[in-house]
């Protein structure tokens, strides 16, 4: 039994180990910066509670949404967030399904910049929330979080799959 324990708890620092860091090495400047006037900048913060299992990554996949509320062209991966980071994003404006875990279909408009939580919130069990936070609540919980890298980088960092395989999304 003891042998046990100390295999599952080896395994368990094994694999956090095995994270790749995704951090661009920038943390949050204090304030939410405004897009162009012709985007959307949307903020994908990671925010797991106390006793959610914590995934190393949360892939955000984000595409426009059809009439069902599903997505009705193939997602692009927008962003791949590490434990207690955030990464910005910009995106067009319109309707917009966005995939982490859960979909939530979310209306933006140009020149506006929004937050997104993400993250695992244990509820008897541990689930994956996509949800809208207030300004000011955004901005306490980045306080001091680590900025990530680019959803390309963040695939080539962590070395799969193939990012010439994948579509991401672009605002360009």
């Amino acid at each position: 039994m003891r042998f046990t324990r100390i295999g599952i708890l080896g395994l368990s620092l094994y694999m956090a180990g095995c994270a790749a860091d995704l951090k661009s090495g920038r943390q949050f400047s204090g304030d939410l910066e405004p897009p162009p006037a012709d985007k959307v900048k949307v903020y994908l913060v990671r925010n797991d509670n106390f006793m959610a299992a914590k995934p190393p990554y949360i892939y955000v996949n984000v595409g426009k949404p059809n009439e069902k509320g599903e997505f009705g062209e193939p997602p692009r991966l927008a962003a791949v967030v590490g434990k207690d980071m955030f990464a910005p994003v910009l995106m067009d404006p319109g309707a917009m399904l966005v995939q982490a875990g859960t979909k939530e279909v979310f209306q933006f408009n140009a020149g506006e910049t929004r937050c997104i939580e993400i993250g695992g919130k244990f509820r008897g069990v541990t689930i994956f929330v996509t949800e809208e936070m207030a300004p000011d609540e955004c901005k306490k919980v980045l306080q001091g979080r680590d900025e990530g890298v680019e959803a390309r980088e963040a695939i080539e960092r962590i070395g799969r799959p193939d990012p010439a395989s994948l579509r991401f999304y672009s605002a360009k």
